[in-house]
């Protein structure tokens, strides 16, 4: 699954050579790949945004699988 539909442009291969690198620095250096998307106008308002919207899906995912 990829946040929004387009082409993948780039894959890190620092992270391919050393995973470590996803807890050391997940904010900066170990980012996982690029897409150039087909259509960001569109697809960028399905991202959540706040805590509270954050929550509300995770609270609505547990429940569709039973776990709430």
């Amino acid at each position: 699954f990829a946040p929004v539909s387009g082409k993948l442009t780039e894959v890190n291969q620092a992270v391919m050579a050393k995973p470590r690198l996803l807890n050391e620095d997940p904010y900066g250096e170990a980012w996982l790949f690029r897409i150039e998307a087909d259509d960001w106008d569109s697809q960028r308002g399905r991202f959540l945004h706040g805590s509270e919207a954050v929550t509300a899906w995770v609270r609505s995912e547990l429940a569709a699988h039973g776990r709430a």
